[in-house]
């Protein structure tokens, strides 16, 4: 009972975490990242601003400590709950200094506001999950250590998504920010099939390790594409038309590009090499297939026809997507112990 209870509480952790990254992107991709521009709050508020008269000051009106305004192209915060006179006073606001954004666009605010709710929701099983964890200390430690994993580092993606708005989506946070989700994902998925105790198909060693090499080259793959997504992002806030962005990207574009033809021809022969095993996982297999396809038509989308930013989030997600289908099936399978030893022994005695 208790496992089938950890098992869906792990299921539905990793599918919210799943759509925490999807959300994520299409944030980024209509750059909303700053439509909220205090944390854990938006624009003071609990429940954010549909209007963008709420944020702007008005005499007589009523304002709560805490509530946040737009006044002469800089954000300010109430000191205390007051109602205002006829011109503005100083003195009952101060300044909010962590970055020098100072802008409301209603779709952009529900939108981070929409992407923050998926966040703290995910929060929730991964909680129960990390108590439910505790009963298994004795029972298998590593479900246990787990689940606290999961717990401590969706708290760290908490504070980091703080960091990153105080800092005005400071770049490097970002593929930080990236690379916790990934592990999250990582850890939820290896707990999720140590739960399930599945019975794994041996095959052989060089394919193992080609397999394992392949996990390493697709996170590689994905910190690269975020540091791209980076500069890209960079390069349209300079004015740089999406048009031209290719050619002001530097090098580490022309790395992940070149990089993804090694990717695309090594999975395949993984694939090959996992079909001629006989795994049992030929459904997986396609779908593995399937997913890479589209993730280098995406690339290929980017490449030639400007940088569309619809195209962003979807080659990100896809990213994702292949790394999970490449870790399930790589937790299906082990390395094929040889019998030679075995054998050699057996000869010994008889002899």
């Amino acid at each position: 009972m208790m496992r089938k209870v950890a098992l869906n509480l792990a299921r539905v952790s990793l599918v919210l975490s799943m759509l925490v990254v999807f959300a994520g992107s299409f944030v980024r991709m209509t750059g909303s990242g700053m439509g909220c521009p205090d944390w854990p709050k938006c624009f003071g508020h609990i429940i954010p601003p549909t209007d963008e008269d709420q944020v702007k000051w008005e005499s007589q009106r009523f304002f709560e400590q805490g509530q946040m305004i737009l006044h002469e192209e800089a954000l300010w915060i109430a000191n205390a709950s007051f109602e205002t006179d006829e011109s503005f006073n100083p003195r009952n606001w101060e300044k909010y200094t962590r970055h020098d954004y100072a802008h409301f666009n209603v779709y952009h605010t529900w939108t981070e506001y929409i992407n923050r709710l998926i966040g703290a929701a995910t929060g929730i099983p991964t909680f129960f999950l990390f108590l439910v964890g505790l009963f298994y200390w004795k029972r298998d430690k590593v479900v246990t250590l787990f689940a606290a994993a999961s717990l401590f580092l969706l708290g760290f993606e908490a504070w980091l998504g703080k960091l990153v708005v105080d800092g005005n989506l400071v770049p490097n946070q970002i593929t930080i920010h990236m690379f916790g989700a990934l592990l999250i994902v990582t850890i939820l998925t290896l707990l999720i099939n140590r739960l399930k105790n599945n019975t794994r198909t041996p095959i052989g060693k060089k394919t193992f390790y080609l397999f394992l090499g392949v996990l390493g080259i697709s996170i590689l793959q994905i910190l690269l594409g975020t540091s791209v997504r980076e500069e890209v992002d960079h390069l349209l806030k300079s004015g740089i038309e999406r048009i031209n962005i290719i050619e002001s990207l530097p090098v580490i574009y022309a790395i992940h590009r070149s990089f993804s033809i090694l990717v695309m021809l090594i999975n395949g022969y993984l694939i090959y090499k996992l079909i001629k095993a006989g795994t049992g996982q030929k459904a997986y297999l396609f779908m593995w297939g399937g997913i890479l396809l589209i993730e280098v038509l995406l690339g290929v989308g980017l490449t030639y026809l400007g940088f569309p930013k619809e195209m962003q989030p979807a080659h990100l997600i896809f990213a994702f997507l292949l790394f999970l289908v490449q870790l399930y099936v790589f937790l299906q399978v082990k390395p094929r112990v040889s019998h030679h030893g075995q054998s050699r022994t057996i000869s010994t005695q008889m002899t």
